[in-house]
């Protein structure tokens, strides 16, 4: 493999991790009610839960980001091949396991409503 030679940083991919969830979820959110303030259709507006939701499904981007740091140029950056790798890493995790647990997720923050029963009515007339 190309990069299993590159040395990794564990508090480093952590601490991108942390500040991935937590910036993104604050950014989604915060741009959602910028915008709300605007007038227009109540049935249009999202409740917590879907932006909730909306913000848990862009934990897995991260192609962009590699892409980036991939371009860096090594000679002003000394330590080049521990950012891409732990990158490299962030974004392969976070898509496979943010990723495999989305529709849990949708269910959890957004259970779809149960049909209420109604009793059948019994036609008795002949």
């Amino acid at each position: 493999m190309f990069y299993s030679d590159y040395p990794y940083s564990w508090q480093f991919i952590m601490a991108e991790f942390f500040i991935i969830i937590i910036g993104r979820f604050v950014a989604i959110t915060i741009s959602y009610y910028m915008f709300n303030c605007f007038k227009g259709d109540q049935a249009n507006h999202l409740t917590f839960n879907e932006i909730t939701f909306l913000s848990y499904a862009a934990f897995i981007r991260g192609c962009i980001a590699f892409g980036l740091v991939e371009n860096l140029n090594g000679d002003k950056f000394a330590n080049k091949k521990v950012i891409v790798s732990s990158v490299l890493c962030l974004v392969i995790s976070s898509t496979i396991i943010i990723g495999s647990f989305t529709a849990l997720f949708k269910n959890w923050v957004l259970p779809t409503p149960k049909e209420e029963e109604s009793p059948r009515k019994i036609n008795t007339s002949n």
